[in-house]
């Protein structure tokens, strides 16, 4: 029983180290496929965190929003209660919020030219990478 287990436990502790040491056979990728591919990675990664610096401006603009209609309302609870230095306070965030708003509004309008110009950098180069495959293919065929 003791010679089963010992067995065993040596066969497991050994899978490892074949495992590492038989690495499947790469083909070598050639140089003008791999230079369109990390060129079509480069533009992906960009892509991927323009969206992501897209998406967090646009969800404070959502809020800048939401905080802009709380303060109309305080501002209207303060024009009532007669309250003019809390108006004025209130007024001054009211600017400033809306000049907020602006700011981001126009980079996010520049953030979405960004954007779609990746898009489409990132189609034209998957595209180029596929005819580049097909040629590289064709090529071994006629060989």
């Amino acid at each position: 029983m003791k010679k089963i287990l010992l067995a065993s436990i040596v066969f497991l502790f050994s899978l490892p180290l074949v495992a590492q040491t038989t690495k499947p056979a790469t083909k070598p990728i050639d140089p003008e496929i791999k230079e369109l591919q990390d060129a079509r990675d480069t533009i992906k990664a960009t892509l991927k965190q323009k969206t992501s610096e897209n998406s967090k401006d646009y969800n404070r603009i959502t809020k800048l929003e939401g905080e802009k209609s709380k303060l109309k309302d305080q501002y209207d609870t303060a024009k009532k209660a007669k309250q003019q230095q809390k108006m004025d306070d209130i007024q001054a965030k009211l600017t400033q919020n809306a000049q907020d708003i602006k700011d981001l509004d126009k980079k996010l309008k520049e953030e979405d030219k960004e954007i779609t110009q990746l898009e489409k950098d990132l189609k034209k180069a998957e595209k180029d990478l596929a005819a580049m495959k097909e040629k590289k293919k064709k090529e071994k065929e006629k060989k």
